[in-house]
């Protein structure tokens, strides 16, 4: 489909009864998937570490069911399993906004790390993106369980995206920032 950037911003802004862009329905770009060994390859990756008061095991029931994810994840609209099960290889969709995501489960280690890798996505923002979260308790059996809960996400931005690399990164940094407290407050509940 050939279209001049004043159409582009008419698609952009128009919404479907679903709430997605019609347009980008059929328009899913493939993304190279990666796993955790990505992580290392990126200079600087974003880490972003909260402590819960709850168990690793509390905090991974609700991370690893993405029912749920909608409820703590902020503007998440959407989070479904798209395959037939849960668990390593599992895909699932993700609807933020306008962002509409498809995501493949690479990384399950209950009750310790949990990550996944892009698949294909509505917007030409990222090349490679990889986000996993790793859960550590600390404390001992006497008192009451936390859990360090430490985000990392590596990408390699889309090279329409290269110059604004800094504001993703900003943006990955913050929504995580405030994924994590939500979290803490949805495993207080």
């Amino acid at each position: 489909m050939e279209s001049t950037a004043g159409e582009m911003g008419t698609i952009w802004n128009t919404l479907d009864g679903q709430g997605s862009r019609s347009f980008w329905k059929d328009a899913m770009l493939n993304v190279e998937p990666v796993d955790q060994t990505f992580l290392a390859r990126i200079k600087n990756p974003i880490i972003v570490e909260h402590t819960l008061n709850a168990s690793k095991h509390k905090i991974w029931i609700v991370i690893s069911d993405n029912s749920t994810w909608t409820q703590w994840y902020p503007g998440l609209s959407q989070c479904k399993t798209t395959s037939p099960y849960t668990g390593l290889g599992s895909t699932r969709r993700v609807k933020q906004s306008w962002w509409l995501s498809d995501e493949r489960i690479v990384l399950w280690e209950p009750n310790r790390a949990w990550g996944y890798t892009l698949e294909s996505y509505n917007a030409p923002i990222f090349k490679h993106l990889f986000e996993q979260i790793e859960l550590e308790e600390i404390g001992d059996v006497h008192t009451t369980p936390k859990t360090v809960v430490r985000y990392k996400g590596a990408y390699e931005a889309h090279w329409l995206m290269w110059f604004y690399s800094w504001q993703i990164e900003w943006e990955l940094s913050s929504l995580w920032r405030k994924a994590l407290k939500s979290l803490e407050k949805y495993c207080s509940e």
